[in-house]
């Protein structure tokens, strides 16, 4: 064997030793985020007494979140009656709720994926 066919192979396993330790580093690292994160979801679910939480979850929906998200669309229908009563654009007003509406639940859901992609 020649001492350049003998450097490539050595140059070969240093380059591929390297690569792995930085590819474990990495793993390690995003294990740790993963870690904290899924003990900040774990504080949550013990406080509010959680049954069930998806495996893997990243963050939660509070029941405060919830409680205003049903409050805020009661609201919205007690407004769209009201405006049909009177006369009003209530199906502008319906529009309006439920565009934003459907925003929210894309914004959730993005953060949702996102943190499954984590």
């Amino acid at each position: 064997m020649s001492k350049q066919f003998l450097f490539s192979i050595l140059t070969a396993g240093v380059l591929a030793t390297s690569c792995n330790q930085v590819t474990e580093k990495a793993k390690e690292e995003t294990q740790n985020v993963l870690n904290q994160t899924s003990k900040d979801v774990q504080k949550v679910i013990d406080d509010l007494g959680l049954v069930y939480v998806e495996e893997g979850a990243q963050n939660i929906i509070t029941y405060e979140e919830v409680n205003a998200a049903q409050q805020a669309w009661c609201d919205a229908l007690v407004k769209i009656g009201k405006l049909k009563e009177e006369g009003g654009d209530y199906k502008g007003f319906a529009e309006q709720v439920l565009t934003k509406l459907y925003e929210t639940v894309d914004v959730i859901g993005q953060k949702r994926e996102k943190s499954h992609k984590s």
